[in-house]
């Protein structure tokens, strides 16, 4: 089996001849393909893909199921690969993105592409890439040859072939130097790709995207319509990026990066207004960014890097404004004001870098066991995790119900409040999430609705009065020597008896102690609480449920130390 194009796994192994970097785990259960408005989740035990969008699992129907071997997600599309090595896709097709030789009629059901461009069966497929950018939607695919093959929009020289491109509802093939196998591939803004050498190949990103930042040749006039080496001092073993800013892992563990948003890289001090000049030429990064670890796999979103340390745990850095980086913060949406100083609740304008996080940030302390990650550039926000016990976590924007988490806006059906309001339910801390086993899905307005109920698209929907939730905690267990405990807060509740009222959110803080003791994942119901220090320690548990109301509890639990 070989990887999605954004999956980052720390491991690397043959099949069909070609060396896969950041494949799929051996025992790693799941491969999550991130889109803006798509999310599925392939059980890899039982090669059958499933739907987040409701806020819990669903399998999607039209598929092969019990065939499927990967899948990705583009922002508003979708692909898969059976067992057979064909593809599958569905969504819109606005460019021709679904492959079936049509362009601007939306696939409601996955269908399977037939035939390339030339008329020849359109077959050997181990990875796809559901991309694009702003001049439209992409595809791309990886044969088990090594070729390329893109469709949909491959302007701006996506198309490889020398030219410009234009909306093409096949798959072509990407013109590469005779003998070129490539093993990984990333097609954004740009295409990167790398080859079974360990060379690193771009291409595309010509007009308006500022081609010079983002190719990386080490020269000021490229030719952006056919694939070119990057210069790279060894041989690289993972890629990420597409888009302004992008990456370079190499064998000997040192990371080069390279495009014009240098403060996305973790370059500079002084914020993205004040970042260090766009890099031509790939830069390393080691000393910029001060891990304590050797990086084992790295992967990019639209707004920020995550990177997997050799001791299993995640960091990130990048634009925080949506919470994808995950420390629990995000901008102010409620009170957000646009550049010229007007009040614009929730109508971000997507500037750059609002919220920047610009040096690397250890998420889930504590935890020592992620083992995958999967997020996407295709105008993606959040991210999935993965730990060696199989158990998922996501976080960032929740917009669709894409985290998983049994929430979703509650206008779904015509869409208008996650239209007018669309982060009102972003989670910013990494937060465990099961979807498989979720029976409940909540639903829940934006809290901006709360408080201003006649507001644009808000009367479309109306959260009952008359519940209150009630927050209950406990110390589960106290460890006897190594200064833990496992406090509880899953008895919390809403006082009415309806089964469309529910606790929605936990969040733990500690409110007392003698030192400062790690809470590990305080966004869960029960979370395991480390101090160094002996002594009485107090944590306060605060519940939302999904009328937005709060409710909050303070315990106190006396510890041996570590």
């Amino acid at each position: 089996m070989l990887y999605g194009h954004r999956i980052c796994r720390a491991t690397m192994f043959f099949l069909s001849g070609l060396i896969v970097v950041n494949g799929v785990a051996q025992g790693g259960r799941y491969l999550v393909a991130t889109g803006e408005y798509h999310c599925y989740i392939l059980d890899q035990s039982t090669h059958r893909l499933y739907s987040v969008m409701t806020g819990r699992a669903e399998e999607v129907e039209g598929l092969p199921q019990g065939k499927i071997r990967t899948a990705s997600s583009g922002a508003h599309h979708a692909l898969a690969v059976d067992e057979d090595g064909a593809v599958w896709a569905w969504g819109t097709n606005q460019n021709g993105e679904c492959g079936n030789g049509r362009i601007g009629e939306d696939v409601v059901a996955p269908r399977r592409i037939e035939r390339d461009s030339m008329g020849a069966p359109f077959r050997g497929v181990v990875a796809v890439v559901g991309g694009g950018g702003d001049g439209g939607w992409t595809s791309a695919a990886l044969k088990a040859d090594g070729t390329v093959w893109v469709w949909g929009n491959t302007r701006h020289g996506i198309r490889g072939n020398g030219g410009e491109g234009g909306d093409n509802p096949l798959p072509v093939k990407v013109v590469f130097p005779k003998g070129t196998v490539i093993v990984k591939l990333l097609v954004y803004e740009i295409g990167i790709a790398l080859d079974k050498n360990g060379r690193v190949w771009t291409w595309g990103g010509g007009g308006q995207y500022g081609v010079e930042y983002q190719l990386a040749r080490g020269k000021k006039v490229v030719d952006a319509y056919r694939p070119e080496m990057i210069p790279l001092p060894g041989r690289a073993k993972d890629i990420a990026g597409g888009s302004k800013w992008n990456y370079a892992l190499l064998e000997d563990q040192s990371l080069y990066g390279w495009g014009q948003y240098t403060s996305y890289l973790g370059l500079g001090e002084g914020g993205f207004s004040r970042q260090p000049a766009p890099q031509l030429r790939p830069q390393r990064l080691d000393e910029k960014l001060k891990l304590p670890q050797p990086i084992r796999c790295i992967c990019t979103n639209s707004v920020a890097t995550y990177v997997i340390l050799k001791d299993s745990t995640i960091w990130a850095w990048g634009d925080n404004s949506m919470g994808a980086i995950g420390i629990g913060e995000e901008l102010d949406f409620a009170h957000y004001r646009r550049g010229d100083g007007h009040a614009a609740p929730y109508a971000w304008d997507w500037g750059a870098g609002q919220l920047l996080v610009q040096k690397p940030v250890h998420l889930a302390r504590g935890l020592h066991s992620f083992t995958g990650m999967w997020t996407a550039n295709s105008l993606v926000y959040y991210v999935y995790a993965e730990d060696r016990q199989g158990q998922l976590y996501s976080w960032g924007r929740n917009k669709g119900g894409m985290l998983g988490n049994g929430v979703v806006e509650s206008d779904r059906e015509r869409g208008q409040i996650g239209a007018e309001y669309p982060n009102s339910w972003d989670v910013t801390l990494v937060t465990p999430v099961n979807p498989f086993e979720r029976k409940r899905v909540y639903r829940a307005t934006s809290p901006h609705c709360m408080e201003h109920p006649e507001s644009k698209a808000c009367n479309l929907y109306r959260t009952p009065d008359g519940f209150e939730p009630k927050a209950v905690a406990k110390v589960k267990e106290v460890g006897t020597v190594s200064g833990q405990a496992v406090l509880d807060g899953s008895g919390s509740h809403d006082n009415l008896m309806d089964s469309s009222r529910g606790i929605i959110r936990f969040l733990w803080k500690q409110v007392s102690g003698p030192s400062r003791a790690t809470i590990v994942l305080p966004s869960m119901a029960s979370p395991v609480v480390v101090a160094p220090v002996a002594g009485e320690y107090g944590f306060r548990l605060v519940v939302t449920d999904n009328g937005w109301k709060q409710d909050s509890t303070t315990i106190r639990v006396r510890l041996p130390g570590s």
